[in-house]
């Protein structure tokens, strides 16, 4: 490169993004499905309370909540948890039930042959690693007990996970060299694929859409 050349400044790919149109939306469809889940939300957690034991309790619409209920203190408050034996049941059925994925190859090419032999292999080591079956148990009592849940996989970054070594290469795929003519190394994170159960009272969607096939848009909305 001749002295007078300068090489282009790479560009940010997000300089140019509406970060305050984009939480401006956020907050809209916050604002627009929050109006219609009260409903279920407050029956979920109702279920959670009866499954608990919590039984003698009350909403309280100036709370928004369940409270306690007021009552007098020789009122006898026995109770037989029916309600748990039964959802201990109903979860368990649920549990048990996992579907059968079948990798059929696209074409009669022996790569997509090997490849569709191999996936099911694959599959094993991916819920090995993000724990599925212990996510499944836990999506079958949120379920069980609230009516939906949802899997979240992901791939977690984080550093915490391990790193490795690798070469450093430019914007088109060439490695980075330095005086030396040697290869540039620098750190990467190793990572993990995740699953999580998100419960319904981290989801926010329209709820007036009863067939979630048919849904387009949802907020996760989480506590860290």
């Amino acid at each position: 490169m001749a002295e007078n050349e300068q090489q282009a400044p790479t560009a940010d790919p997000y300089a140019q993004t509406n970060y305050e149109n984009i939480k401006s939306v956020v907050r809209q469809r916050l604002t627009e499905w929050g109006k219609g889940r009260e409903g279920f939300t407050r029956s979920a957690w109702r279920n959670i309370l009866y499954f608990r034991g919590h039984q003698w309790v009350i909403f309280d619409r100036s709370l928004n909540r369940w409270r306690p209920s007021h009552l007098k203190r020789q009122t006898p408050t026995p109770v037989t948890n029916k309600f748990a034996s039964t959802m201990d049941a109903v979860i368990s059925v649920l549990a048990r039930v996992e579907p059968t994925l079948n990798f059929p190859p696209g074409t009669d090419d022996p790569d997509d042959r090997a490849s569709a032999d191999v996936a099911p292999r694959i599959v094993e080591v991916v819920e090995d690693e993000v724990n599925l079956r212990v996510n499944r148990q836990h999506l079958a009592v949120h379920v069980g007990l609230t009516g939906g849940a949802w899997l979240e996989t992901g791939y977690d970054p984080d550093p915490i996970h391990g790193v490795k070594t690798i070469p450093q290469v430019d914007q088109g795929g060439e490695p980075t060299l330095d005086e030396t003519g040697q290869p540039v190394m620098q750190e990467a994170p190793v990572g993990r694929m995740y699953v999580e159960v998100v419960p319904v009272f981290e989801m926010f969607f329209d709820a007036s859409i009863t067939d979630w096939r048919k849904q387009r848009e949802c907020l996760r909305l989480k506590s860290v």
